[in-house]
């Protein structure tokens, strides 16, 4: 384990162990937000959130399924929290509202780099632009707290409003994944494939950098 991956497991245990502890979304002089840490204290209200924001974006997600309050809970319970190098931020507004999500994950400790992850605007009609500054705030969290060099993420090709977004925020497609449908017991998704057998893909995953 190297300094970097130490300095991450650290702050991010730091962090999820923290009842209060928010990352301010400053734009200029102006405090615009706050960036608030899901933690091993998870309050009830994040559950439903995340389970009805999930379920209103299909259209970001490479799978699909019947999302239920339990399936969010054992996720946050036994995948998100209990994993070293990954984190997720409620984004509130400074009224207290809470507007959607976003995080670190996917790590690469040898580049110091890492991947956004699960970025979902929830409320789409409160606090429009809060969404963009939230990622900027959690990229220059990552850089100046973390020691990130490098800022990756991974957007289906389909999802425009998303990628847009991420262009207008500096991101560059640097190649793109072919998926393919796979149906299982209770989720269809669409995943990549070593050996397709000839199959169209369906899907597209398109993976961007920051470009500074």
């Amino acid at each position: 384990m190297n300094d970097f991956e130490t300095k991450v497991h650290l702050v991010f245990d730091f962090y999820k162990c923290s009842r209060n502890r928010p990352i301010p979304i400053i734009v200029g002089d102006e405090t615009k937000g706050t960036l608030v840490p899901v933690t091993y204290y998870c309050r009830p209200e994040w559950v439903s959130l995340i389970c009805k924001w999930r379920s209103d974006n299909q259209i970001g997600f490479a799978n699909l399924f019947e999302n239920t309050e339990e399936k969010t809970k054992n996720w946050i319970d036994n995948i998100l929290l209990p994993r070293k190098d990954r984190i997720l931020f409620m984004v509130y507004t400074m009224d207290s509202i809470p507007i959607g999500h976003l995080g670190f994950s996917s790590f690469n400790f040898e580049t110091q780099s890492c991947e956004i992850d699960n970025v979902v605007r929830g409320e789409k009609a409160i606090k429009k632009g809060l969404m963009r500054f939230a990622m900027q705030t959690i990229m220059t969290w990552g850089k100046q707290e973390l020691g990130l060099k490098d800022i990756y993420l991974k957007v289906l090709s389909h999802n425009w409003h998303a990628v847009r977004f991420y262009r207008h925020l500096g991101f560059k497609t640097l190649h793109s994944i072919p998926l393919y449908r796979v149906e299982k017991e209770d989720m269809i998704s669409w995943e990549p494939m070593e050996d397709p057998g000839g199959r169209i893909p369906e899907q597209y995953f398109l993976c961007m950098k920051l470009e500074e």
